[in-house]
């Protein structure tokens, strides 16, 4: 998810021939995924034969990737739109989902894939030291149990 959200960010839009493998992977993993989760969502009959099981080998996923990658082609070979000094000025100015929304509108399944991608919540820390340094959250019981020791006491 990292790689992608790298990938995905407009303001590297420069960068974006010169991905390395890992990035590259990272992108068409994430890329997989996320349209196999558009085709279970928006495959009706899923819901109404729950035995219908949908994979990345189920062919609406084939076609929504492969229309994807079609897609993530023209982004990476910055044709078109992405080719004005304006966009590229811009990819560092706009924040990223009003950029993808404002050029990549000709690109409407991967600007899915990458505003879905930069909405992600990321941290440069590992859980294990944030859950070190950060207190712990009060659970439901916790709360209602300090409340009634609250009533009791009065």
């Amino acid at each position: 998810m990292h790689a992608a959200g790298y990938a995905f960010d407009p303001e590297f839009i420069e960068n974006v021939k010169d991905w390395d493998t890992a990035v590259s992977s990272g992108v068409l993993e994430v890329i997989e995924r996320l349209c196999l989760r558009e085709a279970i969502h928006e495959n009706k009959e899923a819901h109404e034969n729950p035995r219908e099981i949908i994979t990345t080998e189920s062919e609406v996923v084939v076609e929504l990737v492969a229309e994807c990658e079609r897609q993530l082609a023209v982004f990476k070979e910055r044709e078109g739109i992405f080719t004005k000094p304006n966009v590229v000025l811009n990819a560092k100015k706009l924040a990223p989902a009003q950029w993808w929304g404002n050029y990549g509108g000709h690109l409407p399944l991967l600007s899915r894939v990458a505003t879905t991608v930069l909405a992600q919540v990321v941290s440069a820390y590992d859980s294990s030291f944030l859950l070190s340094v950060c207190p712990p959250l009060p659970t439901q019981a916790c709360l209602l149990c300090a409340h009634i020791d609250v009533v009791l006491q009065q």
